[in-house]
């Protein structure tokens, strides 16, 4: 005996309704401002490191180099590196001036020098270059002639100028050029005069005196 087919209605489920869903509270002041004394706590505690390492390099160049301490070609590179990762809110001249005074600051921890400065044409301009390039730990030396600053350089052992290319007088660069040429001749004939009348050679030298007397 067959049975006749029993169709069978389709069930429909009632729809799953869902918890909304509540995005997290924003962080109070007080969580920012812990962030922000984490974050300086840890800078402060690589500065102290990278004053360890200095402490460290000071004692390899006493043993491996002598002069001056200051790298000009490195410093360049790395602000280049600083400019290319940059990146926020931070202006980059403010970032630029910050890590200026580190490195000068630790040349100067390696090996103490002052900035002279010619005032000449203005006293603040020159004060705020030499505090953007090196900060307050570095001596500012004043000056009121450009000659009298590079003279004070020529004294040092690793102290450095700053001059101004915009005065309204003689270039302070062409002066010392002549007087770098007057020098210059000054020495030739002192030479010349050694070896005439003294007899004096150089290393590597003969001296041959040609008697005209017959």
């Amino acid at each position: 005996m067959s049975q006749a087919p029993v169709s069978q209605a389709p069930v429909s489920q009632a729809p799953v309704s869902q918890a909304p869903v509540i995005p997290p509270a924003p962080p109070s002041l007080a969580d920012l401002r812990e962030e922000i004394d984490t974050i300086d706590e840890q800078v402060h505690s690589l500065l102290m490191k990278r004053g360890d390492i200095i402490d460290r390099l000071i004692a390899v160049k006493q043993t491996q180099e002598v002069g001056s301490a200051f790298r000009p070609a490195r410093e360049a590179d790395m602000m280049r590196r600083l400019v290319q990762r940059h990146r926020g809110i931070l202006p980059l001249d403010t970032v630029e001036s910050i890590w200026r005074v580190i490195i000068a600051t630790f040349t100067y921890v390696q090996a103490p020098f002052s900035v002279h400065a010619d005032l000449s044409a203005g006293e603040s301009a020159m004060r705020d270059s030499a505090r953007f390039h090196f900060g307050f730990t570095v001596p500012f030396v004043s000056h009121f002639d450009p000659s009298a600053a590079v003279e004070a350089v020529a004294r040092s052992k690793g102290d450095l100028a700053l001059l101004s290319a915009t005065a309204n007088r003689t270039p302070w660069w062409l002066e010392l050029e002549a007087e770098v040429r007057d020098l210059k001749e000054g020495l030739e004939m002192v030479e010349e005069k050694a070896r005439y009348e003294l007899g004096m050679v150089k290393p590597d030298e003969m001296l041959v005196q040609i008697s005209t007397k017959r």
